[in-house]
């Protein structure tokens, strides 16, 4: 083999290679450009659904409130009444998810430091046991310690949603490149410092993941206050079970579904917001 016909064999060999690296660059860029587009229906259709069956939910309450109704509907279902079931499952669950931040976030922060790393496992254990326990359950078996009430219904609610929280503030600050925090700490800033201008900003995103799922599940156990008297929506739909009446019972499901709806949006909504950018 002369050595032109071996210089032209290895110049073809390199010409198949650089075609093939070719094609794999464009495929590959194709395949993210697929991935952009799904992502970006995604977020389309999660900022458009929820509102959107949010919004049919509090018309067909509408509609029921508006219909032909007997007396008892026409007391359980006047606008006054139902404001005030609105706004006590409101406070409920806005009072359940302040606490649940108030204490998940720093027992989050703690358990992801070295030293309270080997703790970590018992402490996802007890409160996965936790969030395991029947809702109704808890409602009923608190008040024999604490009594009726508000106090009760927020405890028991944060007993049931603490945990998607607490799991996301480890997760978060543990994806937290460690790169990212020697190099801080190389420019002098101590511990504390990384911590609330490194770790935390870049962990938001996965808190607020958290936090939306703690959002719809303190916005759906909520509902089993209405049976330790601490109000809400649930009263609505006790009260039509009891009285065999399915429009109180149906407006109250909707109204539900409507707020669990509206508050994921809403939570949709910040993730976006607060999110770093570049991420």
């Amino acid at each position: 083999m002369t050595p032109a016909s071996t210089q032209a064999q290895q110049d073809e060999l390199r010409r198949i290679a650089e075609e093939a690296e070719q094609q794999r660059i464009a495929d590959a860029a194709a395949e993210d450009a697929k991935a952009a587009r799904r992502l970006k229906v995604r977020s389309i259709l999660e900022l458009v659904v929820s509102p959107v069956f949010a919004l049919i939910a509090i018309v067909a309450s509408i509609v029921l409130m508006n219909g032909e109704l007997d007396s008892i509907e026409q007391r359980a279902l006047a606008p006054a009444e139902v404001l005030l079931r609105v706004e006590q499952h409101l406070v409920l669950s806005g009072l359940s998810v302040l606490f649940i931040v108030l204490v998940a976030v720093p027992l989050g922060v703690i358990f992801s430091r070295p030293l309270f790393t080997p703790y970590r496992g018992g402490l996802l254990t007890f409160l996965s046991f936790a969030q395991a326990l029947p809702p109704l359950g808890v409602m009923f078996l608190l008040p024999a310690i604490m009594g009726f009430g508000l106090t009760t219904a927020v405890l028991a609610i944060v007993v049931a949603a603490v945990l998607p929280v607490l799991r996301n503030v480890l997760v978060g600050l543990g994806r937290v490149d460690r790169s990212l925090i020697e190099a801080s700490r190389g420019v002098g800033l101590s511990n504390m410092q990384t911590l609330f201008r490194v770790e935390l900003p870049l962990a938001v995103p996965v808190i607020i993941a958290g936090i939306r799922i703690s959002l719809v599940l303190a916005v759906g156990t909520a509902v089993f206050g209405a049976f330790i008297n601490a109000g809400g929506l649930g009263y609505l739909i006790d009260t039509g079970q009891k009285l065999n009446r399915t429009s109180v019972t149906l407006v109250g499901a909707f109204l539900v579904a409507a707020l669990a709806l509206t508050v994921d949006w809403l939570s949709a909504l910040a993730e976006r917001v607060f999110r770093p950018r570049g991420l």
